[in-house]
Formats: C-alpha cells, sequence, structure tokens
C-alpha cells in the first residue's frame, strides 16, 4: 500500500472520530431529562394505600432534601434532584410522577404569594404544592411536608 493510501484511511478514520464526538457533544448538550428520570427506583412504596405511599415518599424526601430556586424552564433528573436540589416545582414534578406510577391521581396546585420589585420590574412570586387523591383518602404533599386526611363518610 503507497503512503497516500494509508494517509487517506488515516484522515477517513480521523474525519469518524471527530463526527462520533461532535454527535455525543449535541446529544448530551440538548439532553433534557424525561418525567422517566424523576421516578424513584431505590426505594419501594408499591403496595400501600395512598398516605401510607405519600408518607414513605416524603421519608425519601426528606433524607436528600435542599431547596434551591430553579429556572421553570429547566426539569430536573432525581439525580440532579439529589445532587443540586430544587424548588417547589421541581418537589411536586417528583412527587407526582412518582405518586402516579403507584397508581395515585395528583393535581397541582399553584397559588399567589407576594408581588416583589426587582430592577424596575414587578415579579410575582407563586409556590406550588400537589394534592394527591384516591377514593378513600387525599393528601396535601408539600416539599417537605405531607399530610393526609381519610373521607369521613357519615350520615347525611
Amino acid at each position: 500500500m503507497n503512503k497516500q493510501k494509508i494517509a487517506l484511511i488515516i484522515v477517513i478514520i480521523l474525519e469518524v472520530l471527530t463526527l462520533t464526538a461532535l454527535i455525543t457533544f449535541i446529544t448530551l448538550s440538548f439532553y433534557e431529562p424525561s418525567m422517566e428520570d424523576m421516578l424513584v427506583d431505590e426505594i419501594n412504596c408499591s403496595g400501600m394505600n395512598l398516605s401510607d405511599t405519600a408518607y414513605c415518599l416524603n421519608d425519601y424526601v426528606n433524607d436528600i432534601f435542599i431547596y434551591n430556586l430553579t429556572d421553570d424552564s429547566r426539569h430536573l433528573s432525581l439525580n440532579e434532584l439529589k445532587e443540586r436540589g430544587g424548588d417547589c416545582r421541581d418537589w411536586v414534578e417528583f412527587y407526582s410522577e412518582n405518586l402516579n406510577k403507584y397508581g395515585f391521581d395528583t393535581k397541582k396546585e399553584r397559588i399567589f404569594v407576594k408581588k416583589i420589585e426587582r430592577d424596575n420590574e414587578t415579579i410575582s412570586v407563586f409556590h406550588k404544592f400537589l394534592i394527591a387523591y384516591s377514593s378513600t383518602a387525599y393528601c396535601i404533599v408539600d416539599m417537605e411536608n405531607t399530610f393526609c386526611f381519610k373521607y369521613e363518610v357519615g350520615n347525611a
């Protein structure tokens, strides 16, 4: 084989390696975790009623909880949530996805907190929390706190 063919083969190999590295970089740069990345496989809260499941997830969260204000356009994976923490919206997403995985219905609530002035601009501040519910109970889940209530069926 002559030197020109060897040089051509080396150039082709380098181009393939460069293209592979570029594709990997682009893929990782634009990767946004899916909600499945928020599911907890390392704990088992299955086979329980709503209240026990909500408290089980809350115990897990209390072990890893970090509050860190996060841009709402960013969706955190479970690893990111554990490493850097999240704000009320991130924790609501975590609870909602996991409670849904265990078969419970959820509703995300957003309430107005206050308006603040920053850089000659008025910014509205909101808080998010979660209501989880089943045919026998409902829970209010708010970052580090969970409160569950059983429906009382009385004589009307």
